[in-house]
């Protein structure tokens, strides 16, 4: 799960589900579900399924970055965090 405020002020939810099956001695992984949920003007809650593509377009752009940036700088800055 991501909480964000998109730039235009609105909050946004994005959820990632992934699977990952066991066969025999391999591991696949696959993105099950993909799911953006946002509040409409009457404060609603509105939830929209996306494809991955879709949505790894979608979230930097409403974030007001490009997707270079949040793999560069905010995850690299993230994992540098959880170090002791």
């Amino acid at each position: 799960k991501l909480r964000l405020v998109a730039t235009s002020g609105q909050q946004v939810v994005v959820v990632k589900s992934f699977q990952v099956n066991l066969k025999g001695s391999r591991t696949e992984f696959r993105a099950s579900d993909q799911t953006i949920k946002t509040l409409n003007a009457e404060g609603k809650q509105e939830a929209v399924s996306c494809r991955v593509s879709d949505i790894e377009k979608m979230v930097p752009s409403m974030m007001g970055v490009s997707k270079a940036m949040i793999e560069s700088v905010i995850f690299v800055h993230q994992d540098e965090s959880n170090w002791p």
